[in-house]
């Protein structure tokens, strides 16, 4: 082989591996973004599953204050009907 086809021939390799160069970065940049997503979502979940145990735990209170509000209400009923 002469050089001319050497050069040629090292050209068409590196050709082709900078194709399968960006082909491969392409597919490991949308796995990482799909890791990331994937991380984000449950991230998301986690966050809303301590609001609403927040929140119940605010409505488990607030039924807690009511009724004791309730019973003082009816303990300090008076009965009018003899006046």
């Amino acid at each position: 082989m002469n050089k001319n086809t050497l050069q040629s021939l090292k050209k068409i390799a590196i050709f082709f591996l900078v194709i399968l160069i960006s082909a491969c970065s392409k597919d490991l940049n949308v796995n990482l973004n799909k890791k990331e997503d994937l991380n984000n979502s449950l991230v998301n979940k986690f966050e809303n599953k301590e609001i609403i145990k927040q929140i119940k735990e605010l409505y488990n209170e607030s039924i807690v204050k009511l009724s004791k509000a309730n019973q003082v209400l009816n303990a300090n009923t008076f009965d009018f009907s003899n006046v």
